[in-house]
C-alpha cells in the first residue's frame, strides 16, 4: 500500500472546506463539460459524476476517492486523494479527541472542588474561552447540466433560396440552456448542420437540421424557381416508323434510328447528341433487356425483346 503524504498545504486545504470541496467539484464539473462536448455524450458517466458530487457534499470520501483515482491524471489524482483521505483520518481523530476532552473535563471538575474560589473562577473562565468554536458550513456545489437546445434567427437569416443557390448559415444562433437557468451561446462552427440531399436543385421546401452534444433542432427553408430560370424537366426517345423493339441480339439492338430529346420548364425542347446522354442495359429475363437513357438527372427507358 502506498504511504499517504499529508503536507502542510493539504492540512490547510482540509480546514478550508470551501476551497477543498470547490476544487474537487471543479474537477468533476470539468469532466461533465468535456462529456457534453462529445457528439454522443455518455449519460451514465454524467450521472456517475453527479452522484459523486452528492457524495462529496455529504463528505463520503470512501466513494469520492475511487472516482478521483479512476478519472484524474496523476498529479491531480494524488493531491485530491491525499486531501480526501486525510479528511477521513482527521474526522476519526476528531472523534477520539472529543472523548478525551470529555474525560479531562470531568477530572478538571472534580479537581476544582478542592481549589480556592479565585482559582475556580480562573479555571471556569479559561474553560469557557476554550469551548468557543466557529464552524463554517461548506457551500453546496451541484453541477449544472444542459437541459435544452435552442436556435435563434437574426435579420441575416435567409429562409428563401433560388434553384442553384447553396445553403447559407448566416443569421443562425445556437444556445444551450442549463439546469440552473444559465445559458451559453455555441459557435455554429461547433454544431453539425445538415440539409436534405440535393439542396437547391428543385423547387420545394428543404429541411435543415442543427445538432450539438446530443441535442438537435430542425427548420425548413423554401427553394424557388426564378421566372427566367430554364430547368430540365424530362427526356424522351423516338424511333423510326415500324420499329418493333425486337432484336436477334437483345444486348446489342440497333438504335441507329433513335432520337433523344430534352424537355425544359419553358416548354422548349432540344435534340441530344449520342455523346450527351448515357445508355444503360439491364437484363430482365433470358429474352428481354431494359434500356435506360439518362441525361442530367432525367431518364427514360424501353425494352428490347429477343426476335424468334
Amino acid at each position: 500500500m502506498n504511504d499517504l503524504k499529508v503536507t502542510k498545504e493539504i492540512i490547510n486545504s482540509i480546514y478550508d472546506n470551501a476551497s477543498f470541496k470547490a476544487e474537487v467539484a471543479e474537477f468533476i464539473n470539468s469532466l461533465i463539460d468535456e462529456e457534453f462536448l462529445k457528439d454522443e455524450p455518455n449519460c451514465d458517466f454524467i450521472d456517475e459524476c453527479i452522484n459523486t458530487l452528492d457524495e462529496l457534499e455529504n463528505e463520503n470520501f470512501a466513494k469520492v476517492i475511487p472516482f478521483v483515482k479512476k478519472h484524474a491524471n496523476k498529479s491531480v489524482r494524488q493531491r485530491l486523494i491525499s486531501i480526501a483521505a486525510a479528511c477521513a483520518i482527521l474526522a476519526a481523530i476528531s472523534f477520539g479527541a472529543v472523548a478525551v476532552s470529555h474525560t479531562i473535563e470531568q477530572k478538571r471538575e472534580a479537581k476544582t472542588t478542592t481549589l480556592p474560589a479565585a482559582t475556580q473562577a480562573t479555571t471556569a473562565e479559561s474553560t469557557t474561552t476554550e469551548a468557543v468554536t466557529t464552524t463554517t458550513e461548506a457551500p453546496t456545489t451541484r453541477a449544472a447540466v444542459p437541459t435544452e437546445f435552442r436556435l435563434g434567427f437574426t435579420d441575416k437569416f435567409k429562409d428563401e433560396y433560388f434553384i442553384g443557390e447553396a445553403f447559407d448559415t448566416s443569421g443562425i444562433t445556437a444556445v444551450i440552456i442549463y439546469s440552473d437557468g444559465s445559458e451559453k451561446t455555441i459557435p455554429l462552427d461547433d454544431c453539425k448542420v445538415t440539409t436534405d440531399g440535393g439542396f437547391g436543385t428543385t423547387e420545394r421546401y428543404e429541411t435543415v437540421t442543427v445538432s450539438y452534444g446530443g441535442f438537435s433542432k430542425t427548420f425548413r427553408v423554401r427553394v424557388l424557381r426564378k421566372k427566367e430560370t430554364k430547368v430540365l424537366n424530362s427526356v424522351y426517345a423516338t424511333f423510326p416508323q415500324g420499329y418493333d423493339f425486337t432484336a436477334e441480339d437483345v444486348e446489342n439492338a440497333d438504335l441507329s434510328g433513335m432520337k433523344v430529346f430534352a424537355v425544359y420548364s419553358d416548354k422548349s425542347e432540344k435534340e441530344l447528341s449520342a455523346e450527351e446522354y448515357r445508355i444503360e442495359k439491364e437484363k430482365i429475363d433470358k429474352r428481354t433487356v431494359l434500356y435506360t437513357i439518362s441525361y442530367e438527372g432525367c431518364s427514360t427507358g424501353f425494352g428490347i425483346r429477343e426476335r424468334r
